[in-house]
């Protein structure tokens, strides 16, 4: 129990926390550049993709959003931060090499997850129970085989399945894209009104967000397209392998910003509009 949690805090909390504040850096580097704010930039990339491999995929996005509005580039910032991004990195990876003698940068079962989402018989959702940690079978081949190998061999097995069947892996992918915006579906239980009620909690949060980015991208506000690019590079894997509630978590603190700005932006329209109309009856 203790593992799972920390487990849970380290992939949620953590996770959340230092991409939240790259997005901060982010802003304030467009903002004006410091060789302070470079090396925090860098510092916290590094962080967090040992924290959670799979956000690496906006750190492109990311640099290239910050370089383009920069009023002023500076190299030696610029290379500063990769420097100390590949200083947190580098340790890790150095370390895979001598557990694995392979080249790992930060975890080696992708292919292993690939094959619980997209295996045969897959829905949609992880198959957990053919999972190591719940299939004593598996566990067995996993201790045999050694993790890179395990992963790689059902790596190749989910790529067979789904080079066989695209149709069934496009319509998973279709399902894992609404459970990441609406809500992963639990075992109804006896209190299914709950159920109703989280997915519905889910959905608001979804749409009232994505509306406050449509919002902001129509009225070129500042950030928006940093917030757009998270938006469109950060679920990608999870589409293609697994959804899951806590997956998301790194985007809520953004959801829930475009979705106040969504509200605000509603209130402030409705105080110009009574204004005008006092003013036409004055």
């Amino acid at each position: 129990a203790l593992q799972y949690a920390v487990r849970w805090v380290w992939d949620t909390s953590l996770t959340t926390f230092l991409f939240s504040w790259v997005l901060v850096l982010a802003l304030r580097l467009r903002q004006g550049e410091t060789l302070g704010r470079w090396a925090s930039f860098g510092l916290l990339w590094g962080l967090t993709g040992l924290s959670n491999p799979a956000l690496l995929i906006f750190l492109p996005a990311c640099g290239l959003w910050v370089l383009a509005g920069s009023p002023k580039r500076q190299l030696n910032g610029v290379l500063l931060a990769a420097v100390l991004f590949t200083a947190c990195l580098g340790p890790w990876t150095w370390r895979n090499w001598l557990v694995f003698h392979r080249f790992v940068p930060a975890r080696g079962n992708f292919g292993a997850e690939l094959y619980l989402g997209n295996g045969p018989g897959a829905t949609g959702l992880l198959m957990e129970y053919d999972h190591p940690i719940q299939a004593p079978d598996q566990l067995r081949l996993y201790t045999a085989m050694g993790e890179i190998a395990y992963s790689q061999m059902r790596g190749e097995r989910a790529m067979t399945s789904i080079r066989t069947n695209p149709d069934r892996f496009l319509n998973n992918t279709l399902k894992r894209v609404f459970f990441f915006w609406a809500g992963v579906p639990h075992p109804v239980s006896r209190t299914e009104w709950v159920e109703y009620a989280r997915s519905l909690n889910f959905i608001f949060g979804s749409v009232c967000g994505l509306l406050g980015l449509a919002l902001a991208l129509q009225r070129k506000a500042p950030a928006a397209w940093l917030f757009a690019w998270a938006f469109l590079l950060l679920p990608l894997v999870y589409y293609a392998v697994a959804a899951h509630a806590r997956f998301r978590h790194p985007l809520e603190p953004l959801i829930v910003i475009l979705g106040v700005y969504l509200f605000q932006s509603a209130e402030l329209t409705k105080t110009g509009r009574d204004r005008k109309l006092r003013e036409l009856g004055t």
